[in-house]
């Protein structure tokens, strides 16, 4: 066997041996880049490992059987020992091996030092030593392709399963299906979602029987990691779901997964129910009117079927919330009494049955939310993360509890969180675009848009989230085309058709804007008819029961000044407000401004100072949070109006025109008719008079004379 050892060694067959697993190693780590250069198959990669290690064993035979000699190769037994150069050979061997292990420490060197900080953060790339997946949508391979909702709640289920892992990243279910239906490279989808493995299957359900398949695929280079199909009876889909997830966990497991595994109870819930309850998630998860109302009917089926069924009754509370109807940009019409009442018992149940059930504290964080108890909000919904850290929504609703009070650096790091989670989910998309936007950051809210618009383009919220940013940059044209498209996807969406409307006033389009008020608006025809007498009444009930409705305080301070009638405005002020504080702390500052003309009129100089300081006071920490949009410079411009200090007010409200601003309102308020007259105020308004025709000629619309904010119509009945 020694001699055996130094025959090897002397034919050089254990440097030949080296050097041939250096260079495969530089071979590979070309191939891994330039693959997905060339847009070669996933299995490219593959293939190349495969031949390297297939030539391996005819190379090592070779070394043995051939020999290097001057003139050229021979057979090793034909060649005279005493004239045998393998020395030679070998020192040469020696030199190509630590020439290539030089590349490999320059390959490695470079990648940190050059490449550690380049890595797209549109989609926030995955962290050093951290797991992370995404399930992509099972695809329906059932005989009549009609059990699509199912396919995706068995999709959903085990997202959901994985997600209760808090060492593994796991993309959420909005981003996931954004690739439904869509025949992408899986490198371009690890990419959008910052992952670097996929689950991707099939369902077939066929009467009782059910076939899953599922396989899960290693990003970078399509390396399948762990397939199974499982055939079983639909009574157990549950345990396959469970089998699944369990052994997703086996295949990623090691040092960085630990022996983490998910802890998740049995569903108490028989199969019929459970397909309800994966029909009412795909439709809640759609966050339309007409959806969350379908979902609200199936989710009080499943809860009277399975009262003890915790995701049940904490999806019937989310979808209430959800149809909370408190403001123009709501999903459904709901009174917040109502939604008190119908919500906080099922939230109740669910934790008591679950106490460890995440997702029933992230909806009573909403509801709390909902009720202006923004602590209370906050620690349900820290309670939810801290229980499972993948839970979006959860970040999302964490973020506009923060936004309401004014955090505005928090409320955006909350965002992060949420669109790191789940990178194309509309939603915190959309309210980070509201911030970029308040704080100028115009590139980075058109960067949002333009990185989300290729996975949304049937989505009414995308187009309405699009259309939202470009009326706010004065963009009506642009902003209509958009808004027209999203209420054609969702008709019966009151948070679309009521920003459709207030594009169109902005458009000087009355008629129009009439045509798509929701009905639970309807103070939105008042405001645009000036017809106030017979709603007046109607508000101050409305807010006399409940004083902290946005709204409803806006439209009845709003007309009831209007038509002169300051007395009302002040007795609601005496009755319920009594001093700024209650809007300041429920985050509505922007009501304080509506009470002022009321009492300058009647001489309460006392209280108009009061709340001129209180806007004062909000506007100057606004302005240390960074705030420089067109909103906040025409709130700034009403305030110096309101306190008489006319030269700095129209600069501001100049400033405001030129950021976008369009909305008719601050031509006819009583706080500007002091400077009604001066040129400056007149050369602003035939400037935006100007632009506003600008938008109507791109949309084929004959000129306006003047801008003005009422319409003489036949009314609508209330």
């Amino acid at each position: 066997m020694p001699s055996l050892f130094q025959e090897f060694k002397r034919r050089n067959v254990f440097r030949v041996a080296v050097a041939y697993a250096v260079v495969s190693w530089l071979i590979l780590q070309v191939a891994e880049v330039a693959v997905p250069a060339l847009r070669l198959p996933d299995f490219v990669n593959s293939l190349v490992l495969f031949l390297l290690f297939l030539l391996l064993i005819p190379t090592l035979v070779f070394a043995w059987a051939f020999e290097l000699t001057p003139e050229g190769l021979k057979r090793e037994k034909d060649v005279d020992r005493s004239k045998s150069i393998t020395g030679d050979t070998g020192k040469k061997l020696d030199y190509v091996t630590i020439a290539a292990l030089m590349l490999v420490v320059i390959m490695v060197v470079g990648e940190r030092t050059l490449f550690s900080n380049t890595r797209s953060t549109a989609a926030t790339s995955v962290a050093a030593g951290e797991i992370s997946i995404a399930v992509l949508p099972f695809i329906d391979m059932s005989p009549n392709r009609d059990q699509d909702y199912f396919s995706d709640g068995i999709t959903e289920e085990i997202l959901n399963g994985l997600a209760k892992l808090k060492t593994m990243k796991v993309v959420g279910r909005t981003s996931s299906f954004a690739f439904k239906g869509r025949n992408e490279d899986l490198r371009d989808i690890g990419a959008a979602l910052g992952v670097q493995h996929v689950l991707e299957g099939s369902v077939r359900k066929d009467g009782n029987r059910l076939r899953i398949t599922a396989q899960l695929i290693k990003v970078s280079d399509g390396f399948h990691l762990w397939s199974e199909q499982y055939d079983r009876e639909l009574i157990d889909v549950f345990a396959v779901q469970d089998e699944i997830s369990a052994a997703i966990v086996s295949a990623l497991r090691g040092n960085l997964l630990g022996d983490e595994t998910s802890d998740a109870e049995p569903v108490q819930i028989d199969v019929a129910t459970y397909e309800k309850y994966l029909e009412a998630r795909v439709l809640i998860l759609q966050r339309t009117n007409q959806s969350l109302t379908e979902a609200r009917t199936l989710l009080e089926e499943i809860v009277a079927a399975a009262p003890n069924y915790a995701p049940g009754l904490t999806s019937l509370a989310e979808t209430v919330v959800l149809l909370t109807g408190e403001a123009f940009f709501s999903y459904g019409d709901l009174d917040a009494a109502e939604v008190q009442r119908i919500a906080t018992p099922l939230l109740d149940r669910a934790i008591e049955i679950d106490p460890k059930f995440a997702n029933a504290y992230a909806v009573r964080g909403l509801l709390l939310y909902h009720n202006f108890r923004y602590q209370e909000a906050d620690a349900s919904l820290q309670r939810a993360v801290t229980l499972n850290p993948s839970l979006s929504n959860a970040w999302n609703w964490l973020s506009i509890t923060a936004g309401i009070q004014g955090n505005v650096s928090e409320a955006m790091d909350y965002l992060v969180e949420a669109i790191a989670i789940d990178p194309l989910w509309l939603v915190p998309n959309s309210n980070m675009i509201q911030y970029y936007q308040e704080l100028g950051r115009t590139d980075e809210m058109w960067e949002i848009l333009e990185r989300l618009r290729p996975y949304h383009q049937g989505s009414a919220g995308f187009h309405a989230m699009d259309a939202g940013a470009r009326s706010s940059a004065g963009q009506l044209a642009d902003a209509h085309r958009a808004f027209r498209r999203a209420y054609e996807l969702a008709p019966n969406t009151p948070s679309i058709s009521s920003q459709q409307a207030f594009n169109l006033m902005a458009l000087q389009e009355y008629q129009q804007a009439i045509d798509v008020v929701p009905p639970q608006f309807f103070v939105l025809r008042n405001f645009m008819t000036g017809e106030w007498d017979e709603t007046l009444p109607q508000l101050r009930e409305m807010i006399d029961a409940n004083p902290i409705n946005p709204m409803g305080v806006f439209a009845y301070t709003q007309g009831s000044t209007y038509i002169g009638d300051y007395e009302g405005v002040v007795d609601f002020y005496d009755e319920h407000v009594k001093s700024p504080e209650l809007f300041r702390s429920a985050g509505f500052d922007f009501l304080l401004p509506t009470f002022v003309p009321a009492m300058q009129a009647l001489g309460r100089d006392d209280d108009a100072t009061t709340l001129l300081a209180a806007i004062r006071t909000e506007l100057e920490e606004d302005d240390a949070q960074g705030l420089v949009d067109s909103s906040h410079e025409g709130s700034w411009a009403q305030y110096l109006a309101m306190n008489g200090e006319y030269d700095e007010a129209l600069l501001r409200l100049r400033r405001s025109f030129e950021l976008g601003n369009r909305f008719p309102n601050w031509q006819y308020a009583s706080e500007w008719n002091a400077v009604s007259q001066d040129p400056r105020m007149i050369a602003l308004k035939k400037d935006n008079l100007d632009a506003i025709n600008v938008e109507r000629a791109d949309l084929g619309w004959d000129p306006v004379p003047e801008v003005g904010i009422f319409v003489t119509v036949e009314a609508t009945p209330n």
